[in-house]
């Protein structure tokens, strides 16, 4: 939903709801040429979400997800598909329709430019469903803000009665639209024209386009069970789009935005609510966190025994234990919330991303801001503590002391492990004045315990891009690819420790214990790091090359090396992995899985309990339980879009094209070519 609009003018306010209103209507007119020259579509999914702002600043209509393909003009649909909140009478009613429910979707679009609010808003989807039958709106449009032409316009839009509805051929020719639209349309092709990007050798500019169809499904295997088992819960419809794994529970985000919950395969572990359905029993398969109804959930990640997740808006709800914390509502809602409950601390900080450990979160809002809460334990948390934090405390990163990338950088300060240069005379602002010229390490030494008072201009590359919680420790990723970590470093899992050599030969290695202040890992500076998975006792990353790089404990092989040899530094994945680009990895407990751009899934480590998916037939013969070079699993190709491995359980998303068109453009018209 659409909550804010730069502070605009009134006139620059309407121009751009008609621009975006003016593109929707083009792009439902367009699917019905390609109905003239194929078969009528009809979108059935118009809403604020499917409509994308693109860099070029161009406006456009996309998800065809749902589309309807019909025989005719005149042909109606029943199915009972899209969102609640744009459906128009008859398909909440169940009755047959037709495309007049995409031009009602289209009012309340143009209603929530104008107005800021749904159209229709309740409490559950059953009083939803009677205010749209009623027609009664949340709000009236501002009448001295719009003219009465644009409301008028909604209102036609919003009409009860689907044949009293305009057509989208007749909206795009009411006055209020048609003595723009050629304004419009030349704006729209100025910006398409300064977006493209001329190819040697082409003989024309028309764009192709190619529609894929794929299959989709979810895979669990592991806690004791070897063969992957398919969830059939999660095709159709009700695709998943994201699946995280924790110690007792799974859950996946689907493509409608809804959260599915349920126990693991392993059982016998005492549920805390967890699962979020109101009560601590055992489903056994996945179950619609209802509580979330009318939420568009973005992401989720699990703990221990609680889950975290946020919606589109940045709202961020937690469920489970609060033992340590973790639900981040100061233990003010008892021991175990058997619900999803909504944390107001971030009511004026959108959420963009989560992470949970064992016991504790993280969290990265959009201001590129890091908050964390729960155990401290070693810690985790990035505090410069190990004291327990029942709310959500701002870790304060280093990045946020360094000079602007104009000043010289001269001088490294020591102090801070040669994290980050900086310069000998950084000028600070502060919400009140300026301190001019003050030697940096005095205003280190002084004012790291007042950093939240102060405003610094951070350089764009060293902005946190993504955070990821181990079992007791944590990762930061900047966007130029280093990483920074706190917490537990046992067996070297957040590749701390270093090993140098003096001038005479001897090596020296550096061990680091645990840190309770967010560090840089030296060793991984070497690489442009652009995703990193912590296990429980070792790690892997992928640089932006798609190289795999491991370390940590190799007990069981779960480093991919070939054998089972403690390695004191970083490891670069070769043999089986050589040569190939790794999209996806993640860490159990001493196994790893990881799949490549070439739709192969490996696993290796400790094969008990089903972990790597591998019968005893299909072990290497003569080897035990272990495997320490990467095994090819999961027979024939999948590409897999996501993955989550936790304690001895894997959950993933693989996807198969079953078929792709190629749409192009001739002076002919549209023509349709199929790929085999």
């Amino acid at each position: 939903m659409i909550t804010s609009l730069p502070s605009i003018t009134t006139s620059w306010t309407a121009a751009l709801c008609l621009l975006s209103w003016n593109t929707v209507m083009e792009g439902i007119c367009l699917t019905r040429l390609f109905g003239r020259k194929i078969s009528f579509f009809w979108k059935r999914d118009i809403k604020t979400l499917n409509i994308f702002l693109t860099k070029a600043n161009l406006i456009k209509l996309g998800d065809y997800g749902l589309a309807k393909k019909l025989s005719s003009e005149y042909s109606m649909a029943e199915t009972c598909v899209g969102t609640l909140y744009y459906m128009s009478p008859e398909i909440c009613q169940g009755v047959k329709y037709s495309y007049k429910s995409d031009i009602w979707a289209v009012g309340c679009v143009l209603y929530e430019l104008l107005t800021l609010t749904r159209t229709f808003d309740a409490t559950n989807p059953l009083n939803l469903c009677v205010k749209i039958v009623q027609g009664n709106w949340a709000v009236e449009i501002d009448s001295s803000f719009y003219s009465k032409e644009l409301i008028d316009v909604v209102r036609e839009c919003l009409q009860q009665d689907p044949e009293k509805r305009p057509t989208a051929d007749e909206i795009l020719e009411m006055p209020l639209l048609s003595c723009q639209r050629r304004d419009m349309e030349e704006k729209v092709s100025l910006l398409n024209k300064s977006n493209k990007r001329s190819r040697p050798g082409t003989v024309t500019d028309a764009p192709i386009a190619v529609v894929t169809s794929r299959s989709s499904e979810v895979y669990v295997w592991g806690g004791g069970k070897s063969t992957p088992q398919k969830l059939d819960v999660f095709k159709g419809g009700c695709r998943a789009r994201q699946v995280r794994a924790g110690d007792a529970h799974f859950a996946v985000v689907t493509v409608e935005k809804e959260l599915y919950t349920w126990v693991n395969m392993q059982g016998g572990t005492k549920l805390h609510g967890q699962l979020g359905h109101g009560d601590r029993a055992s489903y056994r398969q996945p179950k619609h966190v209802e509580k979330l109804q009318g939420k568009a959930v973005q992401q989720v990640s699990c703990g221990s025994d609680f889950t975290v997740c946020i919606t589109d808006e940045g709202q961020l709800f937690s469920f489970g234990s609060d033992y340590y914390g973790c639900l981040g509502v100061n233990q003010t809602a008892g021991a175990e919330v058997l619900e999803p409950i909504w944390v107001d601390f971030f009511l004026n900080e959108p959420v963009e991303q989560v992470s949970c450990g064992d016991n504790h979160v993280m969290a990265l809002t959009r201001s590129k801001s890091v908050y964390s809460w729960g155990c401290g334990e070693y810690g985790r948390l990035g505090l410069d503590s190990e004291d327990d934090v029942y709310s959500p405390q701002k870790v304060i990163t280093i990045t946020a002391l360094l000079a602007p990338p104009h000043l010289r950088l001269s001088r490294i300060f020591n102090a801070f492990n040669s994290i980050f240069a900086v310069s000998p005379n950084l000028s600070v602002t502060y919400r009140v004045g300026t301190i001019h010229s003050i030697s940096c390490y005095f205003l280190l030494s002084l004012l790291i315990p007042y950093l939240a008072f102060f405003q610094v201009e951070v350089p764009r590359g060293l902005c946190i891009v993504n955070i990821s919680c181990g079992s007791d420790g944590s990762f930061l990723l900047t966007q130029s690819g280093k990483v920074l970590a706190c917490g537990s470093n046992e067996h070297n899992k957040l590749g701390l420790n270093q090993c140098t050599a003096g001038i005479i030969n001897h090596e020296a290695f550096l061990e680091v214990p645990y840190t309770t202040s967010l560090t840089l890992a030296k060793p991984l500076t070497f690489y442009k790091v652009r995703s990193i998975s912590p296990g429980r006792t070792h790690t892997a990353a992928i640089d932006e090359r798609g190289r795999l790089l491991t370390f940590g404990s190799n007990k069981c092989g779960q480093l991919g090396v070939g054998d089972y040899r403690k390695h004191l530094g970083i490891n670069m994945l070769g043999g089986p992995l050589g040569g190939k680009q790794v999209i996806r990895v993640s860490c159990g407990d001493e196994f790893t899985i990881a799949a490549t751009d070439d739709n192969h899934i490996f696993a290796w480590g400790n094969g008990g309990n089903g972990r790597l998916a591998m019968t005893p037939n299909e072990r290497p013969q003569g080897s035990d339980i272990c495997t320490s070079w990467p095994r090819p699993i999961f027979g024939s190709l999948h590409h897999v879009p996501d993955l989550s491995c936790r304690g001895w359980h894997t959950i993933l998303i693989v996807e198969k094209v079953l078929n792709s068109k190629t749409i192009r453009s001739n002076s002919s018209g549209l023509s349709i070519g199929t790929r085999e």
